[in-house]
């Protein structure tokens, strides 16, 4: 199993304990027994894909918006009505509307 595999567990872990504050790399590497650098190789790649954001100087937090969860919202977002001009936004609701019935 890969280091990254490992962390996206731990990760998921947390955040069903309703913990979104990540501890630092340095601690993180001792836990999954890597080097720093492996951490923040993953680190780097789970924020590309928006599940993890850090902050310099405040450390790394889970992104409780993650792609996950965004189903979820896209849930809620289908039985409230919502206005909007806006041309990317209005093409998806025609569209989840569409897939939907």
């Amino acid at each position: 199993m890969l280091i990254r595999d490992k962390i996206r567990e731990y990760i998921e872990y947390q955040r069903k304990k309703g913990q979104y504050r990540l501890p630092p790399e340095r601690e993180l590497a001792g836990t999954f027994n890597c080097s720093r650098l492996a951490v923040s190789n993953a680190m780097s790649y789970f924020e590309a894909h928006g599940l993890v954001v850090r902050r310099q100087g405040s450390g790394t937090y889970i992104h409780e918006n993650s792609p996950e969860a965004r189903s979820f919202n896209i849930g809620i977002g289908l039985r409230r009505p919502y206005y909007t001009n806006e041309q990317h936004f209005t093409k998806l609701m025609r569209c989840l509307g569409q897939s939907a019935k």
